[in-house]
């Protein structure tokens, strides 16, 4: 006897058939059995983090905003801005010296080991010498590269001298032509404040 029938033909199946089937052996309906689709989730094709910006944000290079703090600084305090960048200029331009003996003291050094080297390859041991000439070579460029800095600090401590000498030179100009300005204001009457400006203006 069947234990139940297919609803489109009628076909009977027994438990045991009927629990395994999932579709009719005859008609192929669908049986009790039916397995739900799986639910697919959608494929992600580009996760953007920043959905409301047109592109990813880059960091801000902030040089020129310190180039500008830099100016701003030198125009509303010269004199302080002036006396630091001589400070910093004279202290380079003395350090400079300095470094570049250490700077000599290791290229003679590199170039020691360098012929101690050779003179290693070609009488005693070539692997021994032939390390010593490595370590020859990378002492004598760090040698080259301290003489490098030397040069650059001082151009660059001359450069901070005289532009710090200058901005403070403008600044007391500017400060020497005010002070006599408002010595040659004092005492006069609106008119000839007034002819003075046209004057000025002309």
């Amino acid at each position: 006897m069947a234990y139940k029938h297919c609803h489109k033909c009628g076909w009977g199946y027994p438990r045991d058939e009927w629990a395994e089937s999932a579709f009719c052996t005859n008609c192929g309906a669908p049986l009790g059995k039916q397995h739900k689709p799986h639910t697919q989730r959608k494929k992600v094709e580009h996760l953007d983090p920043y959905p409301d910006q047109k592109s990813n944000p880059k960091p801000a290079i902030r040089t020129f905003e310190h180039i500008d703090s830099c100016k701003q600084f030198a125009v509303a305090h010269p004199y302080l801005f002036g006396a630091g960048a001589v400070g910093v200029g004279v202290t380079a331009i003395l350090a400079a010296p300095q470094l570049m003996v250490i700077a000599q003291a290791v290229t003679a050094i590199g170039i020691v080991l360098i012929c101690a080297g050779m003179l290693g390859v070609v009488l005693t041991d070539k692997e021994d010498g032939t390390q010593i000439i490595s370590a020859g070579f990378l002492i004598f460029i760090v040698g080259l590269g301290l003489t490098l800095v030397a040069y650059i600090l001082t151009i660059a401590g001359i450069t901070a001298v005289v532009t710090g000498g200058g901005v403070a030179t403008k600044a007391t100009v500017e400060d020497a032509i005010r002070w006599r300005l408002r010595k040659q204001m004092e005492g006069k009457s609106a008119l000839e404040l007034l002819e003075l400006s046209r004057q000025m203006n002309d």
